[in-house]
């Protein structure tokens, strides 16, 4: 079981401790796997989206995270806020449970404006 408890921690029994059993009846053990139960979010800002989905698989390779990419469009020349992570949900330093789903958000260059009319 995922936990912040070091490795080979028994977490939990079932039945709990000190209770009678039946000869031949089974025991539950949990045992803590010390991977947190949680991922905390490195910054991903500049990176791909393609990046930044292998650096979360891979950094959460014994969680489910939900990857969610969203697109914004940035109102800039700047070539380096385009087809880039420009933000998180949760942010950078935040955490994403177990199963939990982070969202990037990815810059997408502004559609031109239109041109004038004739007149």
């Amino acid at each position: 079981m995922n936990s912040t408890e070091p490795e080979g921690t028994i977490l939990a029994t079932v039945p709990e401790a000190g209770a009678s059993l039946l000869e031949g009846s089974g025991v539950i053990i949990e045992v803590s796997t010390g991977i947190p139960p949680f991922l905390e979010i490195p910054d991903l800002r500049t990176l791909s989206a393609a990046a930044a989905a292998d650096a979360i698989n891979q950094a959460a390779a014994e969680l489910e995270i939900v990857i969610n990419i969203t697109t914004t469009f940035q109102d800039t020349v700047n070539p380096d806020l385009i087809g880039v992570v420009i933000s998180t949900s949760p942010g950078a330093g935040g955490q994403v449970q177990d199963g939990g789903t982070l969202t990037l958000e990815i810059g997408k260059q502004a559609p031109p404006p239109p041109p004038p009319p004739d007149g």
